[in-house]
């Protein structure tokens, strides 16, 4: 577990927030078994998600060029047995990478991780996992088992890199 991310006590407080808070998670109408929760501001949650995002981001040494008002937002991503993500991509805004960095809250025993441009990443409990989702295609396993599939999904359009943004030495 990446405990500098999200320590077990984090953890376990997240994990009751979402059981608590079951009966407002959204059907994803793509997937079946798959539902979500958006964590907007003005729903008031735990200060604590956004203290993760934080630390992720300068994790990430990512401290400016960055818009925060990515096309989903940050959600809460759950999905049980038989769901999956089927493949895509994501939108994004001129001059700007639609970039993801999925924690992992719960892993089923069975099925559920990523795979980004045809590669599986293997996970668990407390790893995050960026994505350049507007360049990469992305999915997941089928979810097998008892065990749900839970990520908090943090999004941001990270300003984009080209041939013009490099310095010369």
């Amino acid at each position: 577990m990446n405990e500098d991310i999200i320590s077990k006590k984090e953890l376990n407080f997240i994990l009751k927030f979402i059981d608590i808070n079951e009966d407002l998670f959204e059907e994803n109408g793509v997937s079946p078994n798959r539902k979500y929760l958006t964590l907007h501001k003005e729903s008031n949650p735990p200060k604590l998600f956004f203290d993760i995002k934080k630390r992720i981001l300068t994790k990430e040494n990512i401290l400016t060029d960055y818009n925060d008002d990515s096309t989903y937002g940050d959600y809460i991503g759950r999905i049980t047995n038989g769901g999956k993500i089927h493949l895509h991509d994501d939108p994004t805004i001129p001059g700007y990478d639609h970039v993801r960095f999925n924690l992992f809250l719960s892993v089923p025993k069975k099925g559920g991780f990523p795979i980004y441009n045809g590669v599986t990443i293997p996970v668990k409990v407390g790893d995050y996992v960026k994505c350049n989702s507007s360049k990469e295609y992305h999915e997941c396993e089928l979810v097998e088992g008892n065990i749900p599939r839970i990520v908090i999904s943090y999004g941001i359009y990270l300003k984009s890199k080209n041939f013009f943004d490099y310095q010369w030495n």
